[in-house]
């Protein structure tokens, strides 16, 4: 793993960064997850609710270039590359050359980082824009810091935490006065200032990032989340990490700057961890105890950072350790990638869009019939911690973003067809509270559609909805797609225009 300098190093880095995930992306193309799909589906926006704008943005421009989810996916493994490349260049700061490599190496083939990376996640680009930020802070190059933090700024909300750790060493170095204050606050803010002052406020209104409680089953989050990074880290690394840690402690490192600044991130995002507004139950649900396993990214990151200090002080056989890791890092990613995209819902929708666009003549047009999306269970927890107002606000955007049943979603990311030919007629079930904020749209009459796509828990969300079904349901269907008792039956309807339905 050897190479003569620091740009063959970063060379090799960026390379087998791609390389992996290109491998990755082409041997399992079935995009899974449900933030991801969201963003690919909703490519005309750029910002979505509480999110922040940098990756959507992204989307949206290539959105421009192709519709093909292959450039999207192509780039993401991009940013995974740079951000194994960023890895690498901190690392350099923190061990000797050979250690930094190698534990870049380990960090290309973390299981969880790996596999989320191939998809349109934003943790892979706040990773890359923080690895960037630590790195040129350690020498000293502001400038530079700045750009890196404030692109992962614009990423997600746990690279704030880093304004303030690359802040107070630039203020150490400059002194602190009126205009290096100033200075420092353009430097490391910019990211998280021009968002607040876009929304006039830290998210839109209607949505929210963060929120206090005093709630103790907050503090379990701690627990899920470091049983998580346990979960989705090789056996060897594992090993590095306490060895790490071990050395860690031993040479006080703790008292050198580089390692006190990461220490300190880390610290406020184990703490801003108890305060975020989008804590999940198992269900998925909204609930106090537990995040999404995403959050892990950080201490994940963290632990190649430990296994790479502990790389640093073996004394025989690191090449050989990195290699086992690596190839158990490759093996896990491989097999996380095969189970997330063999759930039925992701991988019928791959099957349904790629057989529509085989089929589906150029004027044609597809109504899919899916599950709707019920929106009532977080809207009560919302109004009950904020208010009407706020679920008012909320069924604001999600109304402004064309809120559509996950499994259309699906589809659609896998379809070339697009909007104005896969159409799908649900409407929101809002439950009790469907009398708060601005009336739906009227139903309008519909054509009928050439093809119907018919899931097995479809559930009609209005009178179109159910003629459209009842339409179908006595028709022998000209495609079953079938996978653990979840069914799509794909009915064709004929070029010809009956009654339109009401």
């Amino acid at each position: 793993m050897h190479v003569s300098g620091r740009g063959e190093d970063v060379a090799v880095v960026l390379a087998a960064g791609f390389a992996v995930r290109v491998w990755l992306i082409h041997r399992y193309p079935i995009v899974f997850g449900h933030d991801t799909i969201v963003r690919l589906a909703k490519a005309e926006h750029i910002v979505l609710a509480h999110q922040l704008p940098l990756l959507q943005a992204v989307i949206h421009y290539l959105k421009g270039v192709s519709n093909s989810v292959v450039v999207v996916r192509y780039f993401m493994a991009l940013v995974g590359a740079v951000a194994g490349v960023g890895f690498f260049l901190l690392m350099s700061d923190l061990v000797p050359r050979e250690a930094a490599l190698e534990a870049a190496f380990l960090f290309i083939a973390s299981p969880r980082i790996l596999t989320e990376s191939i998809v349109p996640n934003q943790e892979i680009l706040m990773l890359a824009g923080l690895a960037f930020a630590f790195h040129f802070a350690f020498g000293q190059r502001w400038e530079l810091a700045s750009v890196g933090l404030g692109l992962a700024c614009l990423t997600r909300y746990e690279a704030w935490l880093a304004c303030p750790v690359l802040a107070v060493p630039y203020l150490g170095q400059s002194g602190v006065d009126p205009r290096t204050l100033l200075n420092a606050v353009a430097l490391f803010g910019w990211g998280p200032l021009g968002w607040i002052a876009y929304n006039r406020g830290l998210t839109p209104r209607g949505s929210y990032a963060v929120e206090w409680s005093a709630n103790p089953e907050r503090l379990l989050r701690w627990g899920h989340l470091g049983a998580a990074t346990l979960r989705a880290g090789t056996l060897p690394t594992l090993c590095l990490a306490a060895l790490g840690a071990a050395t860690f402690v031993e040479k006080r490192l703790f008292e050198t700057t580089a390692y006190q600044m990461l220490v300190a991130f880390l610290a406020l995002f184990l703490i801003a961890l108890l305060f975020s507004a989008h804590g999940i139950d198992q269900r998925g649900d909204r609930g106090e105890r537990f995040v999404t396993e995403r959050e892990a990214h950080i201490p994940l990151a963290g632990m190649v950072i430990l296994a790479g200090l502990g790389l640093s002080v073996l004394p025989r056989f690191r090449p050989e350790i990195t290699a086992v890791s690596i190839a158990v890092g490759l093996w896990m990613a491989a097999r996380y990638v095969r189970r997330w995209s063999s759930e039925p819902h992701f991988a019928l929708s791959y099957q349904v869009g790629k057989y529509l666009d085989r089929h589906v003549a150029s004027r044609e047009e597809v109504a899919v019939l899916a599950r709707g999306v019920d929106v009532g269970t977080r809207l009560d927890a919302l109004e009950r911690d904020h208010g009407p107002g706020a679920v008012r606000e909320a069924l604001r955007i999600i109304r402004s973003m064309g809120t559509m049943p996950i499994d259309y979603d699906r589809i659609l990311v896998h379809s070339t067809l697009g909007k104005d030919r896969l159409r799908s007629y649900a409407t929101l079930e809002l439950g009790r509270l469907a009398s708060l904020g601005a009336p739906p749209p009227a139903a309008r009459a519909v054509a009928r559609p050439h093809w119907v796509v018919l899931w097995s828990d479809f559930a009609p969300t209005n009178a179109t909805e159910a003629s459209l079904a009842a339409d179908v349901t006595a028709r022998e269907p000209r495609q079953v797609f079938e996978q653990d008792g979840v069914w799509v039956r794909l009915y064709s309807l004929g070029g010809t225009v009956a009654q339109p339905y009401a």
